[in-house]
């Protein structure tokens, strides 16, 4: 009776918070909008007497009316950041794709920050290391992430200093690297600048804009990852996804540190092994990363938690996206992680060896291979005990999967296709609603079609054999570990390797 009494008042206390926040964001445009108005005024005026269309100015005044349009065009660009972010934090703000010429956004860039560059007596150098052509991006939001990162190393960076900006592409990630020889970030201040309130003035960057910069990231499908060293400089690398079928040498390593000199130290290391560092900082941001890039390593020192005091390692191999990347730990020599020590792919000392690390690299490459789509569109997978992706999972061990990637939409599956080099479907039958037509609508996306599809049932194999253009590969058996060698060899075929 109590449990009846009380679920009213709770229901009745979950609607009130719906206006609640309304009412915030109605405020928030107000104070905005209120904010906007006189600064455009100030910023109009002080604009027509710079330019001194009302009169001339002597030296003083001059200087004193730059000041004031200098400073009305900074407070307008952070009220805009504001607005940005509180649209981004609404799923309000929506980006436009589109194809544009690498060298060209590059140029128009340039032509942004060259007056910054040439008042700061700064040195600015651009390198395209990739063949890609076009960047399909949001081009205003790109504009407004590299703009930030642009400023902040000009603002942090001494005269007579040197700024770079490097495009490439590591694995299915177009990245954008900035990097400065400025004042650098303090390491107890590392972990902090991605958060959305830290005191800024003390870290050498703005954070408003740092912030923004991520989230516009972010929204596109990609992130941010950053080094840094006390006066010595930063480099800050955007990452988006890259929908052009291109090979690259690169693989990718998540590093979790905390330490500045190590961070530095395994960066350098596995880049001498043709490996691209993304760096967390935090547990949180860890799993985030881990689960977003899918990286083909993680670099794990154990002594970064997770909220409450959780091992990221144990969450690592708990999680059904990441159970399957290899993890190295990386420990000081007087540390004991016997307890974890098991779930561990290797264990380093630091400083680390080269050797060391190049015979632990030698051991996870030697059995990584494939990627996989495990599809199961148009399904109540949430409220089915989904024993074959179980099944699935459990071929990484055997080394012949590097990755499993799931989709639960056809839509989905394109998008992945479009983003990672895949070598076979496994499509889980069981779990659609309406085979004949999902199968058949798969058989009209061509970057789906084209690759092998395993089925995992009789049904599914009987209405896929009878479809045009659908290369079917049955694996008929019980969703069992025991019968895993079927599976492997079923996908051995398929791709054409047996």
């Amino acid at each position: 009776a109590n449990d009846l009494k009380q679920e009213p008042e709770l229901v009745t206390k979950k609607v009130d918070l719906v206006p609640l926040s309304d009412i915030k964001d109605e405020f928030f445009l107000a104070i905005t909008h209120d904010i906007k108005s006189p600064l455009t005024s100030i910023i109009c005026l002080s604009s027509l007497l710079k330019e001194q269309k009302l009169g001339k100015l002597n030296p003083r005044q001059y200087r004193y009316v730059e000041l004031i349009h200098n400073s009305g065009r900074k407070i307008m660009t952070l009220v805009n950041e504001l607005v940005d972010l509180n649209r981004l934090e609404n799923g309000e703000l929506a980006i436009s794709l589109e194809s544009m010429q690498t060298h060209a956004i590059c140029q128009q860039i340039y032509t942004d920050i060259q007056e910054k560059l040439t008042d700061s007596q700064l040195e600015f150098s651009l390198e395209i290391k990739t063949k890609i052509k076009t960047i399909k991006a949001d081009e205003l939001r790109l504009r407004q992430m590299l703009s930030h990162l642009l400023d902040n190393a000009i603002q942090f960076t001494p005269p007579g200093g040197k700024i770079s900006l490097t495009i490439n592409l590591w694995q299915n990630w177009l990245t954008f690297t900035l990097l400065d020889t400025g004042t650098g970030i303090s390491e107890e201040l590392q972990k902090l600048i991605v958060q959305k309130y830290y005191p800024s003035n003390q870290t050498g960057i703005k954070g408003l804009g740092l912030i923004l910069t991520q989230r516009l990231a972010q929204i596109h499908g990609g992130d941010i990852s950053f080094l840094s060293e006390e006066d010595k400089g930063s480099s800050f690398t955007i990452l988006i996804p890259h929908q052009e079928d291109l090979t690259t040498t690169n693989s990718l390593v998540l590093i979790i540190e905390i330490i500045p000199n190590y961070i530095q130290q395994l960066t350098e290391l596995f880049k001498n092994h043709n490996y691209q560092a993304i760096i967390a900082r935090s547990g949180t941001e860890a799993m985030e990363k881990a689960r977003h890039f899918q990286p083909d390593l993680i670099c794990l020192n154990p002594s970064v938690s997770f909220l409450s005091h959780w091992d990221v390692l144990t969450l690592l191999k708990s999680d059904n996206l990441t159970k399957n990347i290899p993890v190295f730990l990386t420990i000081q020599p007087s540390e004991k992680v016997e307890n974890i020590a098991k779930q561990a792919d290797a264990i380093l000392t630091l400083p680390i060896a080269k050797e060391k690390l190049a015979a632990s690299l030698g051991k996870i490459n030697q059995k990584r291979s494939l990627t996989i789509l495990y599809l199961y569109p148009d399904s109540a997978l949430a409220q089915i005990s989904d024993t074959q992706l179980e099944w699935l999972l459990h071929t990484h061990a055997s080394g012949l999967i590097k990755r499993i990637l799931e989709a639960d939409s056809l839509e989905q599956g394109e998008l992945l296709a479009r983003f990672w080099e895949l070598d076979a479907i496994v499509l889980n039958g069981t779990l659609l609603t309406n085979r004949e037509t999902e199968l058949e609508s798969l058989s009209k996306i061509e970057v789906l079609a084209k690759l092998p599809l395993i089925t995992l049932d009789n049904e599914t194999t009987t209405i896929a054999n009878q479809i045009p253009g659908l290369q079917v590969f049955p694996c008929l058996i019980a969703a069992k570990k025991e019968n895993l060698d079927y599976l492997l060899q079923v996908i051995e075929i398929a791709v054409g390797m047996k």
